[in-house]
């Protein structure tokens, strides 16, 4: 088989949205997509993720009406007690504002998912910016109440939430990923986002699981925080999307 359509199980659930990724291998032509396309069940979303530079099966894609949307750089880091004892004066002080989100922050992580450009799928044509805030409202609600996500962590300040960060626990028992952080716009620069990587990296260690991953767009600014803090560039990768031309089921309450 040239390509296979799986179901992204995981994510359909949860936000009720029939999101499929297609699996190519290097001899796929856009004929042989384009027919499987075709035939493809119904959906809302299909998704190809594929490794950069591999032009090929990149054409043959973009051939059949996908488009990249992301460029992701993959990171990984084996933490260490001493590495994050080391990079805990630069936090700036805001490391003692940082703890595990409770349902009682889901309104105010409302407020600040709405104030930041993620850039994903479901922020660019033909979807709206406010299709983007609704998927990730939703997408941050349901880890603070251990439905998605496995952990959420939020920076308090006295004015209320400026950021957060999920934590997906990987396949492995020692492993995390890092799924998602998103910090208010006006908190950049003076230090809160360091201190949440920080806190999430404690949060990892003592919870048994030094082993970490994450990605970032190829010019997200975060990316010289990883290296602060010793993740190494392991990967990069492009993401594709297709929608249909009917467009999507809206979110729930949206």
């Amino acid at each position: 088989m040239a390509l296979t359509i799986v179901p992204n199980a995981w994510e359909s659930e949860h936000f009720r949205r029939r999101i499929f990724r297609v699996i190519l291998d290097s001899s796929v032509t856009s004929r042989q997509l384009a027919d499987a396309l075709a035939a493809a069940p119904p959906h809302d979303l299909l998704e190809i993720v594929l490794e950069d530079g591999d032009e090929r099966r990149l054409a043959a894609a973009m051939d059949c009406g996908f488009r990249p949307v992301v460029r992701f750089v993959h990171y990984a880091d084996e933490l260490n007690e001493a590495k994050v004892t080391l990079n805990l004066p630069y936090a700036r002080g805001w490391l003692s504002r940082v703890r595990r989100a409770v349902p009682e922050d889901i309104e105010e992580l409302h407020r600040v998912t709405g104030k930041i450009d993620f850039p994903g799928r479901f922020g660019v044509a033909p979807y709206t910016r406010q299709d983007g805030v609704d998927y990730y409202r939703l997408r941050v609600e349901k880890a603070v109440r251990g439905l998605f996500d496995d952990v959420c962590l939020v920076l308090a300040t006295a004015t209320g939430i400026a950021g957060f960060l999920l934590l997906r626990y990987g396949a492995s028992d020692d492993e995390c990923d890092w799924a998602l952080m998103g910090i208010d716009p006006s908190f950049h620069g003076i230090g809160g986002t360091l201190a949440l990587m920080i806190a999430g990296e404690q949060f990892c260690l003592e919870g048994g699981r030094p082993r970490l991953t994450m990605k970032a767009p190829f010019d997200n600014p975060v990316i010289r925080l990883y290296e602060v803090l010793g993740f190494r560039r392991c990967g990069g990768s492009v993401h594709l999307y297709r929608i249909p031309a009917s467009g999507i089921f809206p979110l729930p309450g949206a």
